[in-house]
């Protein structure tokens, strides 16, 4: 298997995050501007074309935003221990890909906003 290039590596992440992208962008659209339309043709293809639901599953949707995190985070971060007076200090260093880490950045951000609802609409404050 040849080595990807990050630019590579920038697409394909791109690429995975797109079903993260397509749900987070049609529940704001809906929930925040009540643009339902965009919401209501994302269900017709749905129905039409029942291939196309797999695109939606949990599976793809947090895992493809896991891939791009991890295989961007691979060729932008480094992670070393270096022992100074007696410790061991961690060294975290970001080489400056801008494509990686805004794919890393908008990965991270859709997995956020995902969790987020995820969060607030499966779980109530009760006061007692």
């Amino acid at each position: 298997m040849e080595k990807k290039s990050p630019t590579q590596l920038a697409l394909i992440g791109v690429v995975l995050s797109l079903p993260a992208a397509l749900i987070v962008v049609t529940g704001l659209a809906q929930g925040l501007l009540g643009f339902h339309q965009l919401n209501d043709a994302l269900d017709a293809a749905f129905e039409k074309v029942s291939v196309l639901r797999a695109l939606i599953h949990p599976v793809v949707v947090v895992g493809g935003l896991l891939t791009a995190l991890g295989l961007n985070a691979l060729s932008v971060l480094k992670f070393t221990f270096v022992p100074e007076d007696g410790t061991l200090v961690g060294v975290l260093r970001a080489k400056n890909r801008f494509l990686n880490l805004a794919t890393m950045a908008i990965a991270g951000l859709l997995l956020a906003a995902i969790l987020v609802y995820a969060v607030g609409e499966n779980f109530r404050i009760i006061p007692r």
